[in-house]
């Protein structure tokens, strides 16, 4: 279904959002990226670790530390290195993903689309 048949659409301009427009709360992704490291078997984090292992890959992968400060929105390179860079990590291999999407990938909630 496309937003200009829903008549409900609330353009917000989110690049990720519910069909009606509105944003996706974080505690309801925050729900679905906690099954997804299990079914992963992956250890668990907190939302807010995505930064570090955002800052960090982008470090191994040599972007310059002032454009991931810029892009992490921090006054400065050596507060993003200091505080968000962490020493490289074993890499997952999570191509098993494609073969169980199906049955991991996050359905909308009917409760959360009528929140709206």
């Amino acid at each position: 279904m496309k937003r200009n048949e829903i008549d409900s659409f609330h353009d917000e301009d989110y690049v990720c959002c519910r069909e009606n427009g509105f944003p996706i709360s974080r505690s309801h992704l925050g729900k679905h990226l906690h099954s997804l490291l299990a079914v992963c078997d992956l250890p668990d984090l907190h939302w807010h670790d995505l930064r570090h292992i955002y800052a960090t890959t982008l470090k191994y992968s040599n972007i310059n530390m002032k454009a991931i400060s810029e892009f992490l929105g921090h006054s400065s390179p050596a507060f993003t290195e200091e505080v968000y860079i962490t020493q490289k990590e074993i890499a997952y291999d999570c191509s098993i993903l494609a073969e169980i999407w199906e049955e991991v990938k996050p359905k909308p909630d009917k409760e959360d689309i009528n929140l709206y």
